[in-house]
């Protein structure tokens, strides 16, 4: 995982503001790639353990005005309501009382869970195709 510059530091050129900015391709990434698992190689296949364990490491890119979004969605991993099936979602209660210790409100706050909801609905995806 690559961090791009803080918030503070505006080395991010001609990027668009986050209300004008497209889809949120870069925050599915990061969320996929929390949840992914791994095929697992056979017992006493050596080289599929190789491959795996170079295959571990994920890289992907989070942008600079998405980072506290990642950091929160990141944080919550152990927040997730399981039903019959699997997982279903995240606890909200978790996620507004985290979003309050954060300070967050207006629209930064709707921004945030706005972000959270694209990773969560991610995330799912993921671990339902696993």
């Amino acid at each position: 995982m690559r961090r791009a510059p803080r918030r503070g530091e505006r080395r991010h050129g001609d990027l668009p503001r986050r209300d004008q900015r497209g889809p949120a391709g870069k925050l599915k990434e990061a969320a996929a790639a929390l949840y992914q698992r791994l095929p697992q190689p056979a017992a006493g296949d050596l080289i599929g353990q190789a491959i795996l364990a170079a295959q571990q490491r994920v890289e992907f890119e989070v942008w600079p005005e998405n980072w506290q979004s990642f950091e929160l969605f990141a944080s919550l991993s152990t927040q997730w309501r399981v039903g019959m099936n699997g997982p279903t979602g995240l606890d909200y209660s978790v996620l507004h009382r985290e979003l309050d210790d954060l300070g967050l409100s207006g629209d930064e706050r709707q921004q945030t869970k706005a972000d959270i909801r694209v990773m969560e609905q991610e995330a799912l995806t993921v671990m339902r195709s696993n």
